[in-house]
């Protein structure tokens, strides 16, 4: 300071005022510098526990999880002999239902011009207390004929226009829901239809669909063309054809009451006689839920003759509904009595 005295630092150390000109005593840091080191060694003790407790919890994991899969490997293993033997049973069930005689029958008919007829063959009552959902036009007939419970299931009017909802939306519906409420053996899809003159089909003609598919879905994609189309068999009746003499062709579905060049062309591919709007998305519904179905089909029209379909169609309705009529109960007569396997 101004006292011209030799100017001198200060600073503090473990209490005490120590000066520049003092020794620094290093001896008094060691206390905290040992401190320091064992709290670092716990520290990096603490870290190397908790990676080896993770890698150790990562091991048991891996451990756990192939124990796991095995577990489930063995277990699948153990199972295999168990699943074929119940595809035995199911294939046993199945042939022992084939050879059980037929009791109930759905028959799917799109409008009410075809259906009446058969309702009062059969003297079948309508259901007012409805199996189906509420809100949906669906009817059901239903009685006891002969040894047989047969129910027929008309899709109704449509609600906005009140003309007959025909078609493939309504017929695959009411087919899943009749499946499903009612269970039954065998399901008939009963109708008219256009026939080809090049294939052999008259006015009148009444005809066991072999084969059905689809002529206007078409998707020109590899295997989704195949989807597109849709073939499936119909349940096999070579007694039934044989005894009552019915021609027998395959069937092809389209929406449309006319026939474009393009559902022409797929027509001819599916080797089609027979042509209607419902048949396909009902053989869709029954083999998606394993219920055997046949199809009767009267032609009420020639698609390839010279006539104007629409007008041909409706000029034959009646006529064709009777012998639609006529064939169906023949087919209903037959039945009775007998096995899925005698038909």
């Amino acid at each position: 300071d101004g006292g011209g005295e030799e100017a001198c630092f200060y600073f503090v150390c473990g209490g005490e005022k120590w000066s520049h000109k003092h020794v620094f005593p290093f001896e008094r840091l060691l206390v905290p510098f040992w401190i320091v080191s064992y709290i670092l060694s716990l520290w990096i003790f603490h870290r190397k526990w908790l990676k080896s407790e993770h890698l150790f919890s990562l091991q048991e994991s891996l451990c756990c999880n192939s124990n796991s899969y095995r577990f489930r490997r063995d277990k699948r293993t153990a199972m295999a002999p168990h699943d074929e033997k119940s595809e035995v049973a199911e294939s046993s069930m199945a042939s022992e239902v084939e050879k059980r005689p037929i009791s109930t029958i759905v028959i799917i008919i799109a409008m009410q011009t075809e259906a009446l007829p058969l309702v009062n063959k059969f003297q079948l009552t309508e259901d007012h207390n409805s199996v189906f959902v509420k809100g949906v036009p669906w009817v059901r007939y239903h009685g006891i004929y002969k040894d047989l419970n047969i129910n027929i299931i008309w899709p109704g009017k449509d609600t906005v226009l009140g003309v007959d909802s025909v078609g493939t939306v309504s017929a695959s519906l009411v087919t899943y829901a009749s499946i499903q409420a009612l269970q039954p053996d065998l399901i008939i899809n009963a109708g008219t239809a256009g026939g080809f003159k090049a294939k052999g089909a008259c006015i009148g003609d009444v005809f066991l669909a072999s084969d059905i598919a689809f002529h206007d879905r078409r998707i020109p994609i590899p295997v989704f063309d195949l989807y597109g189309v849709g073939l499936r068999q119909a349940f096999s009746t070579p007694n039934l054809s044989n005894e009552l003499n019915l021609k027998v062709g395959k069937l092809s579905t389209g929406d449309s009451l006319d026939m474009s060049p393009q559902d022409e062309a797929s027509i001819t591919a599916n080797d089609a006689t027979i042509k209607d709007m419902e048949g396909a998305a009902v053989a869709y519904v029954a083999d998606l839920l394993k219920v055997p179905v046949v199809f009767i089909k009267a032609v009420t029209d020639i698609v390839d003759g010279d006539k104007p379909t629409t007008e041909e169609f409706l000029q034959n309705l009646a006529a064709v509904a009777a012998a639609l009529d006529q064939a169906v109960t023949q087919v209903v007569d037959f039945i009775n009595g007998k096995s899925l396997s005698e038909l």
